[in-house]
Order: C-alpha cells, then sequence, then structure tokens
C-alpha cells in the first residue's frame, strides 16, 4: 500500500530519522508514480541528506502531476538556489508569484534572483512593486537604486538612496552608492559629502572612488561645502 509507506517515511522523518524516511518515500514512489506528495517529500529527504540534484528531480517529476503545488515550488527554488542554478529559479518564482500576487516576501525574493542574473530592468520593475507594497523597507530602495546605478539611471538611484538615508541616517551602504553616483553626475561637492558620512559610520567606500574623486574635484578629502553647515551630534 503506497500511502502507508508515505505515512511511514512521515513518521521517520518527524523523528529525522531521514535514510528510513527516504526507503519508505522511495518505495511508495515506486509502488505509485502519480503520487506528488511522496515525491515532494522524497525530494526534502534527498535535500536533507545533501543530494540537491536528486532532490530537484523528485520535486520536478512532482510538479509534472501537480503543476500549482506552492509546498513543491517553494523547495525546488530552495534546492536551486542552493545549488546555484539561480536562472532555473526565475521560472518556479515567476509561478509562485502567478499563484499568490499578494506574496510580497515570495516578489522581493524573485526580483533579488533578476538582479542576481544581471536582469536590472527586470529587477527594477518588481522591486518598485514591492515597494508600492512595502513603502518602508529601505532595504528595497537601497536594492532598487543597485539596480538604477547598473542602468546608468544616476538620478533615479540617487533618488532611491536618497529616500533611504532620509528614513535612516545611519545606512551605510546607502551613502556609498551616493558617493559614487555623485561622482558619474560629476556632482563632486555631494559625493564627498557622501564619503564623509561613509567615514562617519565606518562604511565601505571604494578606494578606486575615492582616488578618482580625488583627481575630478582637485580635492584630497572631504571638507565642509554650502551644501553641508550643520553640526551632526
Amino acid at each position: 500500500n503506497a500511502r502507508i509507506h508515505y505515512e511511514l517515511g512521515n513518521a521517520y522523518f518527524d523523528a529525522q530519522r531521514y535514510p528510513e524516511a527516504l526507503e519508505s518515500y522511495e518505495t511508495s514512489v515506486n509502488l505509485d508514480g502519480n503520487a506528488a506528495d511522496a515525491l515532494t517529500n522524497l525530494g526534502l529527504t534527498q535535500r536533507v541528506l545533501g543530494d540537491l540534484g536528486a532532490a530537484i528531480n523528485s520535486y520536478e517529476r512532482a510538479l509534472a502531476i501537480e503543476p500549482d503545488d506552492v509546498v513543491t515550488l517553494q523547495n525546488l527554488v530552495v534546492a536551486l538556489q542552493a545549488e546555484g542554478r539561480v536562472a532555473e529559479a526565475v521560472g518556479p518564482l515567476a509561478r509562485l508569484i502567478m499563484l499568490d500576487p499578494s506574496d510580497v516576501g515570495m516578489m522581493a525574493d524573485y526580483a533579488a534572483t533578476l538582479e542576481a542574473l544581471d536582469r536590472f530592468e527586470d529587477a527594477s520593475r518588481v522591486y518598485t512593486e514591492v515597494i508600492k507594497k512595502r513603502p518602508d523597507d529601505m532595504n528595497m530602495h537601497y536594492a532598487l537604486g543597485r539596480c538604477y546605478f547598473e542602468l546608468e539611471r544616476w538620478a533615479d538611484a540617487i533618488g532611491a538612496w536618497r529616500t533611504v538615508v532620509a528614513f535612516d541616517r545611519d545606512f551605510g551602504q546607502a551613502y556609498s552608492g551616493l558617493a559614487a553616483a555623485y561622482f558619474e553626475t560629476g556632482d563632486y561637492d555631494r559625493a564627498w559629502l557622501a564619503v564623509r558620512d561613509c567615514q562617519r559610520l565606518g562604511a565601505y567606500t571604494d578606494p578606486a572612488l575615492i582616488s578618482k574623486l580625488q583627481e575630478a574635484s582637485g580635492k584630497l578629502g572631504p571638507e565642509l561645502s554650502g551644501f553641508d553647515v550643520i553640526m551632526r551630534r
């Protein structure tokens, strides 16, 4: 009875007896090749045991039977990302969003995956949709700025990162981005001010950018200017 072996596999899995769970799920699948739930749990057990390739195969077999199963799709995404097959995770992620457009966390994961694949235009559109739903999420504004910067949309990148620092004056990475973006626009005074904020927060500043900024501006480092005359305490 395939179902009995499936339930036995669940009991073994809950008891963290993974080799026995694996054997039970395999028996269940061999008895009933259309048991999508057994295939999904077989894949999960294979992933726990470190066999990501087998896990992905099991998830894909399960989805061939039940293509809209959210749990299987989520597990497939995790396995693909862990295996470094990021490009292949795009399809399942898009499917998950289509099945549940209200899942903002999944949308953010989708945007980050697109960004990792250098699909900055697509990623920026998805980040924008996430921000509409979570306008106070400064990490999403920062990520959107990264995409704009890669697209050489300097003004948009500056706008995204200024939104970040308007809400959080201690978001060091945003100042690093602003320094680079202001440099690209030729606004060296504001670039130096952003560098000074990086120094204030101990945030990383690209040494190559500092060298280029020194050469372009004729200054050795940040100094007071008309843009910044209020002492910070």
